[in-house]
């Protein structure tokens, strides 16, 4: 799955930014939030970068 350093570094900032209240099995139920928040608005893309960067 290919995505931009653009997505990737919006999805970095926002799992560092909510750290303190979101663990893995929490930002994974609300995948959905994090990809509308985001607006990359594609789930596959916005789940393959939270794997990769470690954050699910």
């Amino acid at each position: 799955m290919k995505y931009t350093n653009k997505q990737k570094e919006i999805i970095e900032k926002m799992v560092k930014e909510f750290s303190k209240v979101h663990n893995k099995e929490k930002r994974l139920e609300l995948l959905w939030w994090y990809d509308f928040a985001s607006s990359i608005k594609n789930m596959e893309v916005t789940k393959q970068i939270m794997k990769d960067i470690n954050a699910i």
